[in-house]
């Protein structure tokens, strides 16, 4: 998207402070969504890593029981034993 050219009026009039202000207001709001994306961008990442970690706790889990470990102490299967 190439950006629009606005050509202000002369200096000092009520017309150009109009136009400014509204730019301002643009910027402000561009700025928040800026912001925005990048919360969701953490959340994504977040959601992310937490699958990851959750896939990684069943694989050892379906290891264990295969391997007829399901006696083993759940603290070495790691931080959430209770999916067994």
């Amino acid at each position: 998207m190439t950006p629009t050219t606005i050509t202000l009026p002369r200096a000092f009039t009520g017309e150009r402070r109009r136009l400014l202000s509204m730019d301002l207001i643009r910027n402000h709001a561009l700025d928040r969504l800026y912001e925005r994306r990048e919360a969701v961008q953490n959340v994504i990442r977040a959601l992310e890593d937490y699958q990851k970690s959750r896939k990684a706790r069943l694989a050892r889990s379906a290891a264990a029981l295969r391997a007829g470990l399901h006696t083993m102490q759940p603290g070495l299967l790691g931080a959430h034993p209770d999916i067994l």
